[in-house]
């Protein structure tokens, strides 16, 4: 994850709060962001189903966030 998302948690109490990561990228996909946040963020529900696009693509994604969002509830 980049710096500035650590400083973010740093700076931020979210317990009790439901993180749902999403992200572009160019080969790492989600990575290792769910654990890290999870670590970060022991009080929180970090949600298990994320959503990365490659960089590339992600100007051609809406359906599949549209899928995406509508999956987890929103």
């Amino acid at each position: 994850m980049p710096m500035p998302v650590y400083s973010f948690f740093d700076e931020y109490d979210l317990s009790d709060k439901n993180i749902v990561i999403f992200t572009t990228h160019e080969g790492s996909g989600l990575g290792g962001s769910p654990e890290t946040i999870r670590g970060l963020e022991p009080d929180a529900n970090v949600s298990p189903d994320g959503f990365s696009s490659r960089g590339s693509a992600a100007g051609n994604q809406d359906d599949a966030i549209k899928e995406w969002v509508k999956k987890l509830g929103y």
